[in-house]
């Protein structure tokens, strides 16, 4: 499965098992094409551009992130879907460290505005003596 993801926002757009990507052609009408020729993505009949790529030349800009929906509702289940309802109030990349409800967890994957902080997905819990055991220190 594929969440469809507003690259600004970090709104979800949709989700869909296989998208419909797109280009325009020499005349400007868009057409369907394989994942390596896209410039964006059709969902629900609505043109997208995609991150990184060329663009179909509309307004809103999509990234899309790949899931194994089994892997996901497992993880959902174990860890209580997500952290007390938390949504991300920013973008976080992977290795920053996050505190939410007083525990500390590190990004795993990206995590946009909006998106919802779940452990074993997008962070894991850590603590600051494995954080500190990181760092090559050195010392006496």
């Amino acid at each position: 499965m594929y969440q469809i993801t507003n690259y600004n926002s970090g709104e979800t757009v949709g989700y869909t098992e296989k998208p419909r990507y797109i280009k325009k052609n020499s005349s400007g009408i868009y057409v369907e094409t394989d994942e390596e020729h896209a410039q964006g993505i059709a969902y629900k009949s609505i043109p997208y551009n995609l991150a990184h790529r060329e663009g179909v030349g509309v307004d809103t800009t999509v990234i899309l992130f790949q899931y194994d929906t089994g892997d996901v509702v497992i993880d959902q289940q174990k860890n209580n879907a997500v952290i007390g309802g938390q949504r991300a109030e920013r973008r976080y990349e992977p290795g920053e460290l996050i505190t939410v409800d007083g525990e500390l967890y590190r990004v795993k994957l990206p995590i946009l505005v909006g998106s919802f902080i779940t452990p074993g997905t997008n962070v894991e819990e850590t603590d600051i003596a494995s954080e500190l055991s990181k760092l090559n220190l050195g010392g006496n």
